[in-house]
């Protein structure tokens, strides 16, 4: 595979069922962050047009968890995708031949618009980091990329009681964001692992309800929204207005025009009605607002 970058940075990308109809608008966004590959495992079947730095692999649920159990040890069994995020931590293990010239691996979610990520994850960064993630002081299944080294890739099977979770199918426990992120936590406190998670570079639930229930206006301040006392404010609080985010010729901007390295729209896309997008097009501008992802302003 021919590297395009002096970092390279794969992004894999398990999903099952039926791709999104909105899908095609994210791969366009792929498409325009050449110095990142995706590699998608799927039995969705392969998306037209695909991008040349987007790797479609046939595959199963069933395939991906017996991948799973040769590379942990000890038998994993999905029932349903959604717990894969229990699972993401292991990707640099599971997937060791295919990442194999590739500087970084990680992971991330199908419900994004891809913003500028080497305006954001800077060479400066690759060099003093072994883990980067898009979220304050956590990591975030959306988007979180690992060193490929040895030592940063087994860092998943130091999780306590890993087994018991991912083989109850019946819960998600969110091992990629909330469990994973205390133990490496602890690592860094300890020294064994450099990690950024300095600020927040892509959206969250907050930014898709851009203002606060009694119509107070927001701001933005260290990487986070805040009322108009400079206040953080809870997610509880806030209402739909309708204000889109935007991405426009590479770049994306989130509901308060901050530009971030990516849109995360989990929030919006339930209320999404059909999408106009199709795989191959190359709009200029696309904006999410509750109603979907259309091209243009209006």
């Amino acid at each position: 595979m021919k590297r395009t970058s002096q970092n390279q940075i794969a992004l894999v990308l398990p999903y099952f069922g039926k791709w999104p109809d909105w899908f095609c608008a994210s791969l366009i966004t792929c498409a325009a962050n050449p110095d990142v590959d995706w590699h998608l495992f799927s039995d969705c079947g392969e998306p037209e047009a695909l991008p040349p730095n987007v790797y479609y692999h046939a595959s199963t649920l069933e395939e991906i968890a017996a991948l799973a159990s040769n590379c942990l040890g000890f038998p994993v069994r999905l029932q349903r995708a959604y717990k894969l995020c229990d699972l993401k931590p292991a990707y640099g293990l599971m997937f060791r031949e295919l990442l194999k010239d590739y500087d970084f691996w990680g992971h991330c979610d199908q419900d994004v618009l891809w913003g500028s990520i080497r305006k954001f994850i800077t060479p400066r960064l690759l060099k003093n980091y072994d883990i980067l993630t898009s979220r304050k002081d956590a990591l975030a299944g959306h988007f979180c990329i690992y060193r490929n080294e040895e030592r940063i890739n087994r860092i998943c099977l130091e999780t306590s009681e890993w087994e018991q979770m991912l083989n109850d199918n019946s819960t998600s426990y969110m091992l990629d964001e909330a469990f994973f992120s205390d133990h490496v936590k602890e690592m860094e406190k300890k020294g064994e692992v450099r990690v950024y998670w300095n600020r927040s570079i892509a959206t969250s639930g907050s930014d898709q309800k851009p203002v606060l229930l009694g119509g107070q206006k927001l701001s933005w301040k260290r990487g986070r929204p805040v009322d108009e006392a400079g206040k953080p404010v809870s997610y509880r609080h806030w209402l739909f207005r309708g204000r889109p985010m935007i991405w426009k010729k590479g770049r994306t901007w989130n509901a308060f025009g901050l530009e971030v390295m990516y849109l995360h729209f989990h929030r919006l896309k339930g209320g999404f009605g059909p999408c106009s997008i199709h795989c191959g097009d190359r709009p200029e501008m696309l904006r999410i607002s509750k109603d979907g992802i259309h091209t243009g302003l209006e």
